[in-house]
């Protein structure tokens, strides 16, 4: 196994995401307080307009800086794809976490809006393990978890540099690890998971009076 890709792709990502939080931090000045990831809670987001507005406001400010080349999407690496997080897609999770559904509202922010700007690489390897792959990660102080589940099967790790001392108060980025063996499978599982939302999108619509 060759962990230099690896380690490259999440090492530029610390750093890029600690220049556009520097960015943010700047943008914030006189505007809004800044949250702490762990300590709020996901039903505050439904019950603070405010606290939903800087998560909006945090998206928006990704495709600002997505437009001026800051965050990282290694075009040069076969293999790699990224992407911002719809709005549609955000508020289905915000009120999927926020309503109750999981821990009584409970999450804390860092677990459940911590993908906003989430990469994907797919690697080639067939000896490589997810337990190999997370026994490398989990060292360089970064939060990776398998989140292999039925037909899907990956690594997800979840940038935030543990060197920053305000880490606390980043969006974490997500970036899912893949084998290629497992791609075809978690295409199909994340096609069945977009047919989900989709029907709870159009279920809100329909309440609202919109559809």
């Amino acid at each position: 196994m060759n962990w230099e890709s690896i380690d490259e792709v999440i090492h530029e990502c610390m750093k890029a995401q600690l220049l556009v939080h520097e960015d943010w931090e700047d943008y914030l000045t006189f505007k809004r307080k800044m949250y702490h990831m762990k300590n709020t809670k996901m039903r505050d987001v439904l019950a603070d307009e405010e606290l939903h507005g800087y998560i909006l406001s945090y998206r928006r400010f990704l495709l600002k800086e997505m437009g001026k080349g800051r965050l990282p999407v290694f075009e040069d690496m076969p293999g790699v794809s990224f992407r911002i997080k719809t709005q549609n897609s955000l508020e289905y999770k915000i009120r999927k976490y926020g309503s109750g559904m999981k821990e009584r509202g409970a999450v804390p922010l860092a677990n459940c809006v911590n993908d906003l700007y989430g990469m994907r690489i797919i690697l080639d390897e067939e000896a490589v393990t997810y337990d190999e792959l997370k026994a490398h990660i989990v060292p360089l102080g970064l939060k990776c978890i398998d989140s292999s589940n039925g037909d899907y099967k990956a690594v997800h790790v979840y940038i935030s540099n543990p060197d920053y001392e305000w880490r606390s108060y980043v969006f974490r980025w997500e970036l899912q690890i893949w084998l290629r063996r497992d791609a075809a499978g978690n295409y199909i599982s994340h096609t069945r998971d977009k047919e989900y939302y989709t029907v709870w999108e159009q279920d809100v619509l329909e309440r609202e009076g919109k559809a």
